[in-house]
C-alpha cells in the first residue's frame, strides 16, 4: 500500500481572503449607509439587492421591491427604453442619466442613475440612484431668475454693452463687443456688432472720440465707474453714460440717447441769450423813454415855473405902474416900489439905487427888506474898486445885467 500526502501552504490564499472579506465589508457598510439609493438587479431589471436609502426613497417595503422591477418605479422612460438602455450598458459597461422615479404613495420626483454592468451569473446591473428634487429646483430656480434678467436686459430701455478693452503698454487703443441687448442697437442703429472692434463698427472713431477710449480704458483697468455725457462725432449723437467693470480690462457700459434733449437745451439757450438781448434792447428804449419823460416834465416844471416867475412880473410891473402914475414924489414913488415888490411878489428884500454921477456912487433911493442884519445904508462905487465889484456897481460902470444868485454868501455883496 502505498500512500501519498500532498502539503500546500494556503496561508497567502487565507489572507486573500480575508482582504476580500474585509473590502466587502468595508463596501457594504458604505452602501448600507449612503444617502444614495443603491441596487442589484439582474438583466430584465428585477431587484435582487438593495440598501436601505433605495427603500425609504420608494416607500416599500424590503419584501414589496423583492418582487418589484424598474418599470414598477420608472415613471418618465417606457419599458421598451428601459430595456435599450440596459442592452447599452451591457455592450458599454456604464451609463449616468436623469428620470423620475415614482414611490408607493405616488410622488414623483427626478433622480440621477449611474448604472454599471458586471459579467456575472447571467449579468447583473449596479445601480446608484440620487435624488436630485433639490438640485432640479435650484437649476429652474437659476433657469427662470436668468429668463427674467435676460428679459430685463432685452427690455430695458437702456442700451447695454459688455466690453473687452485692448491695451498697448497699458494704452487703450481698441475694445471688443462680448454682448449687447436689442436697446443697444435700436438707439445707435449698429447691427450685428458682438465679436467685432469697435474700429471695425465704426470706423474711425478712435481718431475722432479719442476721450471715450481714454475714459472707457481708465474703468477698465482701475475698477473706479465713471458717469458722463459725451457726444460722438464718429455717431453724430450725444449720449450719456454710465461704465463700470467688473473685471480688469473689461467694461459694461450703459446708456442712453440724448441728442433731442441736448438740441432742445441748445435750443432754449439760444432762445433766453435772445429774449435777454431783447429785454436789454427793451430796457435801454424804456430807459430812454423815461429820461425823455423826465426832461420833458423838468421843461414843463420849468417852463411853468417860468411861466410863473412872468407872470408875477407882470403883475409887479402892473402895481408899480399904478404906483408911478398915482405917485408925486419920486421918494414915495421909490418906497412904494419897493413895498409892492416885497408884498406883491414874494421877495426878502427891495433896494432901489440913484446914480449920483458927480459923486460917482450909487447911493440908496428906497429899501424894504426882511433881512434884520443887512445894512439900512451902504456905499457903492461907480469905479472899478472894491465897493463898485457888486452887482450893482458892475451892472450901472458896464451898462448890462449882473445877477447874484447868492446874497448870503457872495463876497461881491459885502456892504
Amino acid at each position: 500500500m502505498i500512500t501519498t500526502l500532498v502539503i500546500r501552504d494556503i496561508t497567502e490564499r487565507i489572507r486573500a481572503e480575508e482582504v476580500l472579506r474585509e473590502r466587502e465589508a468595508k463596501y457594504r457598510a458604505a452602501i448600507e449607509t449612503s444617502a444614495d439609493g443603491f441596487c442589484i438587479s439582474d438583466m430584465a431589471g428585477r431587484f435582487l439587492e438593495f440598501n436601505d436609502a433605495f427603500a425609504g426613497l420608494l416607500g416599500y417595503s424590503r419584501k414589496e421591491l423583492l418582487s418589484m422591477s424598474v418599470p414598477d418605479i420608472e415613471a418618465r422612460i417606457t419599458p421598451a427604453e428601459i430595456a435599450a438602455t440596459i442592452e447599452k450598458v451591457r455592450r458599454e459597461g456604464h451609463a449616468t442619466f436623469e428620470t423620475k422615479h415614482r414611490s408607493k404613495e405616488g410622488r414623483v420626483w427626478p433622480v440621477e442613475v449611474n448604472l454599471g454592468y458586471w459579467p456575472i451569473a447571467g449579468g447583473r446591473l449596479f445601480v446608484f440612484v440620487r435624488d436630485i428634487t433639490e438640485r432640479k429646483q435650484a437649476e429652474e430656480a437659476l433657469r427662470e431668475s436668468e429668463e427674467h434678467y435676460r428679459s430685463l436686459f432685452n427690455n430695458m430701455l437702456n442700451g447695454f454693452a459688455y466690453c473687452r478693452m485692448h491695451f498697448e503698454q497699458d494704452r487703450p487703443v481698441d475694445f471688443t463687443y462680448l454682448e449687447v441687448n436689442d436697446t443697444f442697437e435700436d438707439l445707435t442703429g449698429l447691427k450685428d456688432v458682438v465679436g467685432k472692434k469697435v474700429s471695425e463698427v465704426i470706423p474711425g472713431i478712435r481718431e475722432s472720440d479719442p476721450e471715450l477710449l481714454e475714459i472707457y480704458g481708465r474703468v477698465a483697468l482701475t475698477g473706479i465707474p465713471e458717469r458722463f455725457e459725451s457726444y460722438v462725432e464718429a455717431l453724430g449723437m450725444w449720449f450719456s453714460i454710465s461704465v463700470y467693470s467688473p473685471q480688469k480690462e473689461y467694461f459694461v457700459v450703459i446708456f442712453d440717447v440724448i441728442t433731442e434733449r441736448k438740441l432742445a437745451e441748445e435750443a432754449l439757450r439760444r432762445l433766453n441769450e435772445e429774449l435777454e438781448q431783447r429785454v436789454k434792447e427793451r430796457t435801454a428804449e424804456l430807459s430812454a423813454a423815461n429820461e425823455q419823460l423826465l426832461r420833458e416834465v423838468e421843461d414843463r416844471q420849468l417852463a411853468e415855473q417860468q411861466a410863473e416867475s412872468i407872470g408875477r412880473l407882470y403883475r409887479l410891473l402892473s402895481k408899480v405902474n399904478e404906483a408911478i402914475v398915482r405917485g408925486q414924489e419920486p421918494e414915495w414913488l421909490f418906497r412904494r416900489a419897493c413895498r409892492i415888490m416885497m408884498e406883491e411878489g414874494d421877495f426878502l428884500l427891495c433896494w432901489i439905487g440913484r446914480v449920483d454921477w458927480e459923486a460917482g456912487l450909487v447911493r440908496a433911493a428906497a429899501q424894504y427888506d426882511l433881512v434884520d442884519d443887512y445894512p439900512q445904508t451902504i456905499t457903492i462905487a461907480m469905479e472899478d474898486v472894491p465897493e463898485g465889484r457888486g452887482p450893482t456897481g458892475v451892472a450901472v460902470r458896464e451898462g448890462r445885467w449882473d445877477v447874484c444868485l447868492d446874497i448870503a454868501n457872495d463876497p461881491r455883496m459885502a456892504p
